[in-house]
């Protein structure tokens, strides 16, 4: 009789997730759900000019003229921190072997220097301080 074939490969969701890759992948996903609710959200809360002369459907045609720009721009924004902060949480939870505080602090710093990089030293400087001390307050908040 031939030999039984080989069972399937099993996919481990758990295991699929602590990787570094998928966290910064979800953290971008969720960046960006998050940036096209508050993109929608800010161009909502824009002072409009009101011309009376206009139709009440040309007046909201013109309101939200730019809205969908607003929430891409955001959401690509937003996207951009989710990747870069759980990536590199997740490394600095790898290299020191524990979840706390300090790596959230480390990664805030990491990605307010790295998103202020274009704007020089000392922007990048005030991000990692700015993220950083944000990314230990929230920390601190939710105890992990």
């Amino acid at each position: 009789a031939p030999p039984a074939p080989p069972p399937p490969p099993q996919v481990d969701p758990t295991r699929m997730m602590d990787g570094c890759t998928a966290r910064a992948l979800l953290g971008a996903v969720g960046g960006s759900v998050m940036g096209l609710l508050m993109g929608g959200f800010m161009h909502t809360m824009q002072p409009m000019n009101v011309d009376t002369s206009l139709s009440t459907w040309e007046q909201i045609r013109q309101s939200y003229k730019g809205f969908g720009q607003a929430c891409t721009r955001m959401s690509r924004n937003f996207a951009k921190v989710g990747c870069v902060y759980a990536g590199v949480e997740c490394m600095f939870e790898r290299s020191r072997a524990r979840r706390d505080v300090p790596n959230a602090m480390y990664a805030g710093c990491v990605t307010g220097g790295v998103l202020a990089f274009q704007a020089g030293p000392g922007a990048m400087a005030m991000g990692c301080a700015g993220f950083a001390a944000f990314s230990a307050v929230i920390e601190t908040f939710l105890a992990h």
